[in-house]
């Protein structure tokens, strides 16, 4: 079996991009439905700008990527083709692919986990207000 067939049938996300321009190399079918794309092509012939939220965030992992740097556990909101927003999980490595420098870029959906997060943070938000308020009225 060769490496892009095993890549392929990877339940991860995985894109691999040229260095140079960014363009996507190959792109697998996990990807392809966590972007919501109906093809590879969708996202092989797509802008990797138009999958991202923050471009600042895209801009710092391009710096580390063009530069042939390790991305490890980044964080990233993301956009589906749709427009709508997931969470993603990102590491990322160099490689050479068909002559090309590029990387290898692993993506794991952490949506659940963001949306949990943030579920706990207004929870205790909550939890404080109400004791604020309870050690207010009983001061009184």
């Amino acid at each position: 079996m060769d490496i892009l067939a095993i890549l392929s049938a990877s339940p991860i996300g995985v894109a691999i991009l040229d260095t140079e321009d960014g363009s996507r190399l190959f792109v697998n079918q996990a990807l392809v439905t966590m972007l919501g794309a109906a093809s590879h092509e969708d996202l092989i012939n797509g802008d990797i700008a138009d999958t991202w939220v923050d471009q600042e965030r895209l801009a710092t992992a391009w710096s580390i990527f063009r530069d042939r740097g390790t991305l490890s556990n980044f964080e990233a909101e993301r956009k589906r083709l749709d427009g709508s927003h997931w969470w993603v999980l990102m590491h990322c490595q160099p490689i050479d692919f068909e002559g090309k420098q590029a990387g290898i870029v692993w993506h794991t959906d952490i949506s659940a986990r963001k949306q949990a997060e943030e579920a706990r943070v207004r929870s205790e938000t909550r939890l404080s207000e109400a004791v604020e308020n309870f050690s207010e009225s009983d001061s009184k």
